[in-house]
């Protein structure tokens, strides 16, 4: 599930972007949140940019319905600009949503970076647009999961967030479920599995319990997902609780420095 292409482009861009995302927090750390949001702001604004352009070329090339922005990857085209420009009630909501999407992404490149995007994507990246915009898309999106952890620009409430998981997801999997089986197209897995075994086991399930079994396997994808972004959300409390706790014990430092 790792190539060695992989392993030589996305390890170092993954440091790259760790490194690059502290600089930019540090050189940040006490500017107000507007000022903050700037870097996620341009993010947002390229993966719009780099999806019509993908559309347009999409449309003039021979449309394919794989293109419609329905893949679990395409919600970052509607939370990084909905998180970087709305300043509304939901807005912590939302920031939250993202930040855990992203997360979801990363976990699925450490595991098998060959199942988001594959070989052919890097070796065709300087020569195909199609190749280069899902390789700069995701990479683009990785790099934005540093950046809203360095920059802070994230505030948790488990009650709140847990809900936001829920109905986030469950929306998601609802709207790209039902249309990868009106369109018979393969968003998020919906309609087939891409690992074997999985799909042998939908295979048997469908033919047993028809239309039922194709809901269940929608369904436990969508709670797979669910489940995902819920021990994310804990990993995301428990850095949460250890940076508190760093930030308590250095601030006890100075204080008795200064009462020395």
């Amino acid at each position: 599930m790792w190539s060695k292409l992989h392993l030589i482009t996305l390890l170092p861009a993954l440091v790259v972007f760790g490194l690059l995302a502290w600089l930019i927090g540090y050189l940040l750390r006490n500017k107000s949140e507007k000022i903050r949001m700037i870097p996620i702001q341009i993010i947002a604004i390229i993966l719009i940019v780099l999806e019509i352009i993908k559309q347009v070329y999409c449309i003039i090339d021979g449309y394919d319905l794989y293109a419609i922005p329905l893949h679990f990857c395409s919600l970052f085209l509607y939370l990084f600009p909905a998180m970087a420009f709305y300043n509304g009630k939901h807005k912590d909501s939302i920031r939250i949503w993202t930040l855990l999407s992203c997360m979801i992404l990363f976990c699925g490149m450490m595991v098998g970076p060959t199942l988001i995007y594959g070989v052919g994507s890097l070796e065709g990246f300087a020569t195909n647009l199609l190749s280069f915009h899902t390789v700069t898309y995701h990479n683009l999106v990785l790099f934005g999961l540093f950046l809203i952890i360095a920059l802070r620009l994230f505030k948790t409430n488990t009650k709140r967030d847990l809900l936001t998981i829920l109905f986030g997801y469950l929306s998601y999997g609802i709207i790209a479920g039902s249309m990868a089986q009106i369109l018979k197209t393969n968003f998020n897995n919906f309609y087939q599995s891409n690992i074997p075994f999985v799909e042998n086991i939908r295979l048997v399930v469908v033919e047993n319990l028809g239309w039922f079994g194709q809901f269940l396997y929608v369904f436990i994808i969508t709670c797979a997902e669910m489940a995902l972004a819920y021990i994310c959300y804990g990993a995301i409390k428990l850095g949460c609780l250890i940076y508190k706790k760093i930030k308590e014990k250095q601030n006890k430092e100075k204080t008795v420095e200064r009462q020395g």
